[in-house]
């Protein structure tokens, strides 16, 4: 073989092997969204838009709590925001929450300097009482439930009797008779739908009966009240129940 040939063949064999050699660049991994806890990404909101409870709902009577998985960009705006789960609820309350937490903004969350994605969750509960309300249980850490004890649509509690439930009574605080219900001589029986938590906290769901000047001064006193704690199988649990404020001049 001549020299040129050689040279040729060679050049040639180079640019293959070196063609199959080569690698594609690596791309930079995008760093997965920092964690943080509810109640520190909702201190770092800068527009919040409440959701409005829906009509078909209220006609419906459907209540209920509403969780809420959710990814904060680097900006601050809400990239994705993913229904988790709808305790005793339905999807038309869980459609209004995600409606209004697309429309957040929060404070950039800074680490090491730069800023960065996070990641956390919200909780809204929905209630029909005396009128509709929609509070964020994600506020603070004193009002924020774990996500465990959201439980799925559909999921039953324990149902135990009034009686049972009063037994169990250990702090309570006796409402005051309104004065304007005794100047136009109202009164009567304030009967609501109740829950009551593994640690003893009384949560009124639903106002099943009673004249609305009557039920106000109920339903303040109520939660102030603390039971101890239901166990079934020596398990502390959350039961259900209905409680009866009694009103007679």
């Amino acid at each position: 073989m001549s020299k040129s040939l050689f040279e040729l063949v060679w050049v040639v064999s180079l640019c293959f092997s070196t063609a199959g050699g080569q690698q594609p660049p690596t791309q930079p991994q995008t760093p997965a969204p920092v964690q943080l806890p509810p109640w520190v990404l909702h201190a770092k909101l800068t527009n919040e838009v409440m959701p409005k409870y829906p009509k078909d709902a209220r006609e419906r009577h459907t209540q209920g709590d509403v969780l809420i998985d959710v990814i904060v960009d680097e900006s601050g705006n809400v990239q994705t925001a993913k229904l988790s789960n709808c305790a005793n609820c339905s999807s038309i309350l869980g459609d209004a929450s995600l409606s209004a937490v697309r429309k957040w903004r929060y404070q950039p969350t800074v680490v090491d300097g730069k800023p960065a994605a996070v990641s956390s969750w919200i909780a809204f509960r929905f209630r029909l009482l005396i009128k509709p309300s929609v509070e964020i249980l994600t506020r603070s850490e004193s009002s924020t439930p774990s996500p465990e004890t959201l439980k799925p649509a559909g999921s039953r509690k324990l149902r135990i009797s009034s009686g049972v439930a009063e037994a169990n009574l250990i702090y309570k605080v006796e409402p005051q008779y309104p004065a304007k219900a005794k100047a136009e001589h109202i009164q009567g029986d304030v009967v609501m739908q109740c829950v009551i938590d593994k640690e003893g906290r009384l949560v009124v769901t639903r106002l099943l009966s009673g004249h609305p000047v009557l039920a106000e001064p109920s339903l303040e006193v109520v939660r102030q009240w603390r039971y101890k704690p239901y166990t079934l199988n020596g398990e502390p649990v959350e039961v259900e129940t209905t409680i009866t404020i009694k009103f007679h001049m």
